[in-house]
């Protein structure tokens, strides 16, 4: 008998051995240790035995373990493949326990991102079908319940179309020897776009860490950095690999060859919270030196909103001089970046709800090194300041050198567009001072640079809150701030400016400029600035979150920049003008929990196409995913396409009101004009925004009635001139009732 019982042990055990043997792939106790497969059907036909291990803290997807209960947990990892796919997972043999096993599906190792799972503890089989994804990786596993031991074989039905996620690297180095090689030492920058370009398709791909492969993309691709540098040259134009079944990886390297030395600094700001009014707003500044020299003493100068509060940074200021905020950086390297963050508060006592408050940035050095020889040392600098009862206007002539020919200012009253212009010449630190009433008008001048100045600047500031404080009755305009652009086209200056709210969905798009009128005009040269919010407002934290954007196609796709994210573990591409953003594993935390932390953005900026029809609509809007939920959709953002908005020759008269009448005003495009005797028999002309004449009449009479119902929706303004009379400027809008 005692031999009987040594035999049938031995025959377990060796059966035991058998099916342990069978284990190909071999499972791991834990999910991080398992290794990726590169199929799901890697898997099938697999049987196998558990092994009796305790595993109390393996956690369970399905059910609560939190009892710390021995479990027998087995993982197995792979890699999707797009398509339904089948698993059946046959149970016998149980052992330690009669409960049997229950059976999931996660993504990655996830606890929180169930596929499947089965919810009960069966020795019987347990199938259940799966739609995979080929750019996810699933884990699969296998628990003991209560300890339980057990036979189990692994059977998976479907083919899916293949695809693999391989390492992808894509850096610029400084090609110190110019031999477009890297060598080990030269300094390398991995925050780079690159385009991929394959069967006439151009796809933009930007910090990627892999790259997916499916077996419609097999071929020939060409790669090509998008990289904008004025101090150096890339050794490689187009990077050609050939991708298919046995590719492993993608390494693509771009040298630039300097030939300037000089660091170029670059400076974002961006409003990390929702602007409401009366609490606490969080910004984030951003800065590197993507330049050909590290920046000696650098440092960057904030300077607040006067009704803004500050109270404190992530980073210590070594200087506060209200408005003006100090950080010393030291020495920035080439490539080298940071960031930090700022609070401050919205004030409620001075402050009015719907007030526009701007937060200016400026990094040092702020060097261009390769300015135009024609250009001769002049440069206009603009500023302004409310003294009681007057908007005062400075330009400066702050540069070396005279002005050797006349510019031009521009000023815009509200969206009276423009109500003063007159040409000036400065000399060499000469200012020339212009001043405006203070009567709660919102007021924004613009002056040409002068020729040949290097850079981009192009002098505008808006004066929004004049003689509030004096005076808090006054009836005061408000949201014309952000109807033009900032003059921060130089990488070395940003301006964020942003209207207070009260209640306010914080999953939104906005763009800058808002655009001119009801209308939302913009000029055909202009960059749009985009910016998509989010916030996790749910219970619990959200691990991953996708932006998706479809680009309008009259979006000039090769002017596309990112400017800032709010996390560093992002990656994005553009493929059929579809912008997609992944935040993968940003464990945004919920609002309830951490306000600041658990709100985000991307910001891009980007330039109608330069053949844009003038009048057309630039429409936009995104999709915001959070996990795996239904999406948010934005508003959408509409932009009308103009050109020399600024210069349309239409300079109105102050009393326009005391000789003209438009009744009814908003009307449907049939108006009465009624007029003092003095414009009597005066010339007419009706012009669009873009400065377009759209309807004139000569000699017109008083109650003279016009009926434009054929013109679209929109402001209009009626120009009367006669003999030596000053000009006549009104306006009307066009709606159209449904």
């Amino acid at each position: 008998m005692k031999y009987k019982l040594i035999l049938i042990l031995l025959l377990a055990f060796s059966v035991n051995e058998n099916l342990i043997s069978q284990c190909t792939p071999p499972h791991s106790e834990t999910c991080e240790d398992a290794p990726i497969l590169n199929h799901p059907m890697e898997i099938n036909g697999l049987i196998c035995r558990m092994i009796a291990f305790s595993n109390p803290t393996a956690f369970l997807p399905c059910r609560d373990s939190s009892t710390g209960v021995p479990h027998n947990t087995v993982w197995y990892k792979f890699q999707g493949n797009e398509g339904l796919f089948t698993f059946t997972i046959n149970v016998s043999n149980c052992e330690r326990s009669d409960d049997g096993l229950q059976v999931g599906l996660v993504e990655e190792c996830f606890e929180n991102r169930p596929v499947f799972c089965s919810g009960i503890c069966t020795e019987k089989s347990i199938t259940f079908a799966a739609n995979l994804e080929c750019d996810k990786v699933y884990s699969l596993f296998l628990d003991g319940c209560s300890g339980a031991v057990c036979d189990y074989q692994i059977q998976v039905k479907g083919s899916g179309k293949s695809c693999k996620k391989i390492p992808y690297s894509a850096f610029v180095f400084d090609d110190e020897n110019s031999n477009c090689i890297y060598d080990s030492g030269e300094e390398k920058e991995y925050d780079i776009v690159v385009l991929d370009s394959f069967n006439n398709k151009i796809v933009t791909r930007g910090n990627r860490s892999f790259y997916l492969i499916r077996e419609q993309n097999y071929g020939k691709h060409y790669f090509k950095i998008d990289y904008r540098n004025p101090y150096v040259t890339v050794c490689s134009d187009w990077i050609l690999v050939d991708l298919d079944s046995t590719t492993t990886e993608i390494n693509l390297e771009y040298g630039r060859k300097i030939f300037l030395k000089c660091p170029l600094m670059n400076v974002d700001v961006s409003l990390n919270s929702v602007p409401r009014f009366c609490e606490v707003w969080n910004y984030k500044i951003q800065y590197s030196n993507t330049g050909t020299e590290a920046a000696s003493n650098a440092s960057v100068v904030l300077k607040l909103d006067p009704h803004l509060q500050f109270l404190s940074s992530s980073k210590t200021p070594d200087r506060i001089e209200l408005p003006y905020i100090y950080y010393n950086l030291g020495d920035i390297n080439i490539f080298e970046s940071g960031q930090f963050t700022l609070n401050v508060k919205n004030d409620c006592i001075n402050a009015k709800l719907g007030m526009t408050h701007c937060i200016d940035a400026h990094i040092y050095p702020d060097s261009i090194c390769n300015p135009s020889s024609l250009w001769n040392g002049a440069s206009i600098k603009l500023s302004s300041q409310c003294d009681k009862d007057k908007v005062i206007f400075d330009i400066w002539n702050s540069g070396d050198g005279d002005m050797e020919e006349k510019s031009q200012y521009f000023i815009v009253e509200d969206d009276i567009l423009p109500m003063q212009s007159s040409d000036f010449q400065l000399n060499r630190n000469q200012h020339l001072i212009i001043e405006r009433p203070s009567n709660g008008k919102t007021y924004r001048m613009f002056v040409n640079q002068v020729k040949n100045h290097p850079g981009f600047s192009s002098p505008t500031l808006a004066v929004e809150y004049c003689q509030y404080q004096q005076n808090p009755s006054v009836l005061m305009s408000l949201g014309y701030v952000n109807m033009f652009k900032e003059d921060d086209e130089d990488l070395f200056v940003d301006k964020q400016c942003n209207e207070s709210v009260t209640s306010y969905d914080p999953n939104d798009k906005t763009g800058t400029p808002k655009g001119y009128g009801i209308n939302s005009i913009i000029d055909r040269s202009d960059k749009i600035e985009y910016l998509i919010r989010f916030q996790n407002t749910g219970k619990d934290t959200a691990f991953q979150v996708i932006l998706k954007d479809q680009l309008d196609d009259k979006l000039n796709l090769t002017t596309f920049e990112m400017v800032s994210a709010s996390s560093p573990n992002f990656s994005f591409t553009i493929e059929d003008r579809l912008l997609e953003v992944k935040f993968l594993n940003i464990l945004l935390p919920p609002q309830r929990l951490d306000e600041f932390g658990s709100q985000g953005y991307f910001k891009f900026r980007i330039k109608p196409n330069e053949n844009a029809l003038l009048g057309s609509k630039i429409h936009n809007e995104a999709e915001i995913y959070f996990d795996y939920n239904s999406p948010i959709v934005t508003q959408k953002v509409t932009h009308q396409i103009a050109k020399n908005i600024i210069s349309v020759d239409v300079k109105p008269f102050e009393k326009a009101s005391e000789y003209m009448e438009i009744i009814p005003n908003p009307n449907q495009g049939i108006f009465l004009i009624k007029l003092h005797e003095k414009y009597n028999h005066a010339d007419l002309k009706i012009l669009n925004q873009m400065g377009q004449t759209v309807y004139a009449a000569k000699q017109i009479k008083n109650n003279y009635l016009i009926n434009n119902a054929h013109l679209s929706e929109g402001l209009y303004y009626i120009e009367l001139t006669k003999a030596t009379l000053p000009k006549l400027v009104s306006k009307f809008v066009l709606l159209k009732l449904e």
